[in-house]
């Protein structure tokens, strides 16, 4: 497991150092509600998330943002 934060990735994405991302085969996201953001969203379709072989998991507490499901398959919540 490896936890990381992800403006760090995003600003140095291309770096060789960095192509085990793309082996990484589950994220989860806190305050999912900013990935709708064009970051989040860039790095997300460059690991392959939006493939459907790979698992994105989101947490927030405003599931109600604009353009969340143009992220996340869909919302479950109790």
């Amino acid at each position: 497991m490896t936890s990381e934060m992800l403006n760090s990735r995003c600003r140095n994405y291309k770096s060789e150092a960095n192509e085990w991302l793309k082996q990484v085969g589950t994220i989860v996201i806190d305050e999912a509600h900013h990935a709708v953001a064009s970051s989040y969203k860039k790095l997300i379709d460059k690991l392959g998330f939006k493939s459907g072989n790979k698992l994105l998991v989101g947490f927030t507490a405003t599931p109600d943002r604009k353009g969340i499901l143009k992220v996340f398959e869909k919302i479950t919540y109790s």
